[in-house]
């Protein structure tokens, strides 16, 4: 039989249904080989920047801080006495482990800020790095800070850290205490930095947290007790959850412009508490300077201040006393208006590891019902406090 009996013509000007059918199957399969190739090369690519990942996590060294430089023995190497000394040993990427203790000594570094050219500190961050306080000499796995608490205190000498880095910076589990500067930040000053702050006390120092054009995550914080303002946010984006900010001399929070650049404060979760204003906001009017309260206990709405372009957006918020554990002790209490009134966040652990509710408390602690279950099996030292007490 012939070919033409076969497959009957159907005249598509000079092409044949039988040629179309025959070029409709090539297209196919060149579409098919195409999406194979372009998997395959994802495939590859995939591999290839896992292999990247991996081999930089591989490179990455971990370095430990413990008082006097005993870290310990065994592979706790290497070891040093000093948080700075450690710093600046340390390449990109690098984590930093500390121990228990005081740590008092500070560094004099050249580095303009303020209008100074020289600056004094604890603890100067100019790379990508990770610190992490709370390990015991004995047990470098597992960061305990409520049982093995981190205290960097300059002893008035200087600030508590300062945050100057091009890549990105963590710290967690660290109380700065003690801080002093003749301009902003004597807890700790972060500028053009992308930093997360996690499960961190800034206490009792001239300001405590000086956040200047940087990109920062706050999560289970206590900014308090610090002579002038709690939080100062200058051009800056901040994202934050489960924060206290109380008893501070001057005003709780602060944000405003950096020349033209507008400040944008996102805090969920929030307790602001103390005698002082609550919200200080000011900006441009062209492109306002933000603060959005998404699930806060104020001690009291009516202490704010909003000036020319600034603005304050509140959600689910209420008024009255956080009713905490006692002078300089931010635990909640079982009257506290703070508890289960918080919105469902992320954050799973309260500052001292105790597991938030579904409907969880707002600030840095979560109430442990002493009647729940959970209280019943999380290891006592979870639960207490670092002893830190506020003072002006």
């Amino acid at each position: 039989m012939r070919v033409s009996a076969m497959f009957p013509k159907r005249s598509y000007g000079t092409i044949s249904m039988y040629s179309v059918a025959i070029l409709r199957g090539g297209a196919s399969m060149r579409i098919w080989n195409m999406l194979f190739t372009f998997i395959l090369s994802l495939a590859l690519l995939w591999l290839l920047t896992w292999g990247v990942a991996a081999s930089t996590a591989a490179l990455a060294t971990i370095r430990y801080v413990a008082p006097g430089g005993n870290c310990g023995g065994g592979t706790a190497t290497p070891c040093y006495a000093t948080l700075q000394a450690a710093i600046d040993a340390a390449a990109p990427g690098d984590e930093v482990r500390v121990a228990q203790g005081v740590y008092v000594d500070v560094a004099t570094k050249q580095y303009t800020l303020d209008g100074s050219q020289t600056i004094v500190q604890a603890m100067f961050i100019d790379r990508s790095l990770t610190v992490r306080g709370g390990y015991s000499i004995t047990d470098w796995e597992t960061a305990q800070p409520a049982l093995y608490p981190t205290i960097i205190d300059p002893q008035g000498q200087g600030r508590g850290g300062v945050i100057a880095s091009p890549g990105p910076v963590t710290l967690e589990g660290l109380t700065i205490v003690h801080g002093y500067a003749e301009g902003s930040g004597g807890g700790l000053y972060a500028v053009d930095s992308n930093v997360v702050i996690r499960d961190c006390y800034i206490m009792s120092s001239t300001d405590g947290l000086m956040l200047w054009n940087n990109r920062v995550t706050l999560i289970n914080n206590v900014i308090a007790a610090n002579a002038e303002a709690g939080l100062i946010v200058s051009g800056a984006e901040v994202k934050a959850w489960h924060v206290t900010v109380a008893d501070n001399g001057d005003v709780g929070l602060w944000a405003k412009n950096s020349e033209q650049i507008p400040a944008h404060v996102f805090m969920t979760n929030t307790i602001l508490s103390g005698p002082q204003v609550g919200v200080r906001v000011i900006g441009n009017a062209e492109d306002p300077t933000t603060i959005y309260l998404a699930g806060a206990l104020w001690q009291n709405l009516t202490q704010t201040q909003i000036y020319s372009g600034g603005q304050i957006t509140h959600y689910q918020n209420y008024i009255g006393p956080p009713s905490f554990m006692g002078t300089g002790d931010y635990r909640l209490t079982a009257a506290s208006l703070a508890r289960n009134r918080g919105l469902t966040s992320h954050v799973r652990y309260d500052i001292i590891a105790v597991r938030r509710d579904p409907l969880p408390d707002m600030g840095a602690y979560e109430y442990d019902d002493p009647d729940s279950i959970r209280q019943v099996f999380l290891p006592l030292v979870m639960r207490s406090a670092t002893g830190i007490k506020a003072t002006h």
